[in-house]
């Protein structure tokens, strides 16, 4: 689905949509995400496997991504 279809023509603003998350839809795609906790910045193995995974350096990984689990 593109974004500018979830967008409501009169406000401009992306339109709520509730998910199911006791669906089966749900339980797979939290399977495929990637979560990031706060302890797996405590392992620089962890912080370096997931920053070559997206192509940046461990601290560029960090600086990037840390403050949103602390």
């Amino acid at each position: 689905m593109n974004f500018k279809d979830m967008l409501d023509p009169q406000t401009g603003k992306a339109k709520i949509r509730l998910v199911d998350i006791a669906s089966e839809y749900y339980r797979i795609a939290r399977q495929y995400m990637t979560r990031l906790e706060a302890a797996d910045f405590d392992s620089d193995r962890i912080v370096n496997a997931m920053a070559t995974a997206i192509h940046t350096t461990p601290e560029e990984f960090r600086n990037t991504f840390e403050p949103s689990v602390r």
